[in-house]
């Protein structure tokens, strides 16, 4: 595995930061050494912008009123790792609008617009026609737990450089290097925490930006995280800064389930899907 980092951005000032590269094998412990929340639930704030046609076919369309359009608004939002994941998104009423529920492999979705429950495997193709992003299930919980960037099981190792005068420690791993695609952090130099990372090839990549990471006992958390999709025209972001909830809370299986509502048209998420 190669894992290639360089100092990108403004001058620093101050004494408090790194007057030199920190060696790849520090950043490697740094990295493997965070604990994030294992489960999450509360309520969140949601906006979602989307410009393009391709998106306007999802059942989240409705939501933004049309082909286009944005929405803002409250949802609930549970996850649990490695791959379970429920939102419900609300009116200004509370009422849930469109849930989406995913794990063991199977995406389940219910507009209450349309009175249609759609189900599918849970993957990149099925979650992108809810969210408008190619995300698989496993890669949106570690995204959400700020778990970025991923370094897989074996060690990092053995390049760096340094431009002159530089802020943020960027870091590139080739696909296989923890994730199928490649990845490209920006890390802050005194907490290696993630302020932004590309996933996928140049020109194609998944841009996830986080805000400022949170410490609750031993856990670290972002208090928001945002995803775009510039190609397809979706952005999306999520934002989590309820003091209240529990991390590591156990989350039961029934909270990851989604039922037929009595009286639902049943539609299939995907071409390998359907009744």
């Amino acid at each position: 595995m190669v894992l290639l980092l360089i100092l990108v951005g403004c001058a620093y000032e101050g004494s408090d930061v790194p007057a030199s590269l920190p060696l790849v094998a520090e950043i490697n412990v740094h990295l493997r050494s965070r604990k994030f929340p294992t489960s999450f639930r509360s309520i969140v704030f949601v906006e979602v912008d989307s410009t393009s046609e391709e998106s306007s076919v999802s059942p989240l369309q409705d939501l933004m009123g049309g082909e286009g359009g944005t929405y803002a608004g409250r949802a609930i939002l549970l996850w649990r790792r490695p791959d379970s994941l429920r939102m419900e998104f609300l009116s200004p009423f509370g009422s849930p609008m469109f849930v989406v529920v995913a794990a063991k492999g199977e995406l389940r979705a219910f507009s209450v617009a349309r009175g249609r429950y759609y189900e599918g495997r849970a993957n990149s193709e099925t979650m992108a026609k809810w969210l408008g992003l190619p995300v698989t299930p496993d890669l949106m919980v570690r995204i959400l737990q700020g778990a970025l960037p991923f370094l897989g099981g074996e060690g990092a190792a053995d390049r760096e450089r340094r431009d002159n005068g530089s802020d943020a420690i960027r870091l590139e791993l080739p696909p296989g290097a923890g994730l199928d695609r490649r990845q490209v952090a920006l890390l802050d130099q005194v907490g290696f925490m993630p302020s932004r990372v590309l996933l996928g090839e140049r020109g194609a990549e998944l841009d996830i930006r986080y805000g400022e990471f949170k410490r609750t006992g031993k856990y670290v958390r972002p208090l928001w995280v945002e995803l775009r999709d510039l190609r397809r025209g979706r952005r999306i972001r999520i934002h989590m800064n309820d003091e209240n909830f529990t991390p590591g809370e156990a989350l039961p299986d029934d909270l990851f389930r989604l039922e037929i509502p009595v009286g639902a048209l049943v539609a299939p998420l995907s071409r390998e899907s359907g009744r």
